[in-house]
């Protein structure tokens, strides 16, 4: 009920149209349907399969005009490699969650079917072999991903990926991930920017990994905890959050958290 409360606010303030109103039983008010004039919600379609490839969505029989919402993969958290020097420490800081973009299209013959693509959530890496993490992928519906019918729809950018600076024992502050960049739609909103860490000084034992940058929207996940000492990354949460930095000292390797993908979440009406 949340979720059928909440999607008026957002067509109304993004798509400049107004007239909604509630229907119920006098009963039972919480059995409602929402109806956007001259439309009626009949269905919502979330789309989550095979990340980071081209995808064809098919819109319910009788679709007029859809809603859509884009949320780009968070990007993972920093990991570590330390040398083994005792007094050595090392923290990697938050990836960034991702962008939320939405836009509204309508129809009157009725919507047809349209290419999109999720982006994937961003890989911590290995920390053993010094593989950096990566970003998360941008969340795309329509024309950038093919021969879309109504061109670009929505764009919505992943996050940054968090840094694993040098192991020493000098203090340092290592900023987090650049939450992901709204590319394209009538609703834009960045993600979240990944926590900072922090590097200790001589004595390596207090270092402080930085959480993972959250993603908006209802669709929206957190980002990854930050953690303790000697410990793996935190991974982002559905959909969207960021990874969490990995905290280490000595002769330990640790991993940072994966972004989690992103996802499109589609109102279809009637």
């Amino acid at each position: 009920m949340q979720l059928r409360k909440t999607l008026p606010l957002l067509l109304t303030a993004c798509v400049g149209v107004a007239v909604w109103r509630f229907e119920g039983q006098k009963k039972n008010p919480d059995v409602v349907l929402a109806t956007f004039e001259p439309y009626k919600l009949q269905n919502v379609q979330v789309l989550t399969n095979n990340p980071g490839t081209n995808q064809t969505y098919t819109p319910t029989t009788g679709t007029r005009a859809i809603w859509v919402e884009c949320i780009g993969g968070g990007g993972a958290g920093g990991g570590n490699n330390n040398s083994g020097a005792a007094n050595n420490s090392w923290a990697g800081s938050g990836g960034g969650g991702g962008a939320l973009t939405g836009n509204f299209l309508s129809n009157p013959t009725g919507i047809p079917s349209e290419n999109y693509s999720v982006g994937l959530g961003g890989n911590a890496g290995n920390a053993n072999n010094n593989t950096a993490p990566t970003a998360g992928g941008n969340t795309l519906f329509g024309g950038n991903t093919g021969n879309g019918t109504f061109g670009n729809i929505c764009n919505a950018g992943g996050g940054a990926a968090g840094i694993q600076p040098t192991e020493a024992t000098t203090i340092l502050v290592q900023a987090g991930g650049a939450g992901g960049v709204p590319n394209t739609g009538k609703l834009m909103i960045p993600g979240g920017v990944g926590g900072s860490s922090l590097r200790s000084g001589t004595n390596g034992n207090n270092p402080i990994s930085g959480a993972g940058g959250s993603a908006a929207g209802l669709a929206g996940g957190q980002g990854g905890q930050a953690v303790g000492l000697n410990s793996n990354g935190g991974n982002g949460s559905n959909y969207g959050g960021g990874g969490s930095g990995a905290a280490v000292n000595g002769a330990n390797n640790k991993n940072g958290g994966n972004g989690a993908q992103g996802v499109i979440v589609i109102y279809e009406f009637t």
